[in-house]
Formats: structure tokens, sequence, C-alpha cells
């Protein structure tokens, strides 16, 4: 019976050391989980940037409306420590176009119902 404990104490002692080794192993992968995820949203700054920039250079908007849109999805934390500057200046810009745009294509459309009308 004294050789029956001691191989079961062994056994508990073993089981114990595993469990603690993949709980130490399990903490390390949500690490690397969080740090891959960091260095994507990193990238997709980095991404949107040049995205938002290019973009708004060839007057489309659309385009730069989808990378100003890709920013606002990236993890506040990561903006906090960046140039995101650019970007917001990028979407207060987006707006102020499309607004202007929409004006314009309103302004046009009364020109045309008054023409119309007069005919």
């Amino acid at each position: 019976t004294k050789k029956l404990e001691d191989s079961i104490d062994q056994t508990c002692k073993l089981a114990q050391e595993v469990s603690d080794k993949v709980r130490a192993l399990d903490r390390i992968r949500m690490k690397v989980e969080e740090a891959t995820a960091r260095s994507n949203d990193i990238i997709d700054l980095k991404n949107c940037m040049e995205g938002v920039q290019d973009a708004m250079a060839k007057e489309d908007y659309e385009r730069a409306a989808q990378h100003v849109n890709r920013y606002l999805k990236i993890d506040k934390q990561i903006l906090e420590g960046s140039n995101a500057d650019l970007l917001q200046c990028a979407e207060k810009d987006l707006i102020k176009i499309v607004n202007r745009k929409l004006d314009v294509a309103i302004q046009s459309n009364n020109c045309l119902l008054y023409t119309s009308d007069a005919a």
C-alpha cells in the first residue's frame, strides 16, 4: 500500500506540473495572439494612411472612404500612439467633399426641374 500511495502521489504531482505548464503555454499563446493582432492593426493603419493619401490625390473618394472606414475599425489603443491625425483629417475632408458634391447635385437637379417646368 505504501508503494501504491507513493505512486499515486507522484502521479498527482506530475499531473499538477503538466497542468501548470499547459496554463503557462496558454497564457503565452494569448500574448502572442494579442501581439499579432496589434501588429496587424499597425499594418492596417499604415495601409489606411497611404491609401487615403493616394485616393484623395486621385479624387477617388469612394476608395478613400473605404480606407477611412477600415481605420474606424482599428483598435483605439493602437490609434492613441500613432499618427492617425491624417486619417481623422481625411474623414472630415471626405464629409465636406461629399456634402459639397451633394449640394451641387441638388442644385443641378433643381435647375433641371426649373428648366423642364418652364419648357
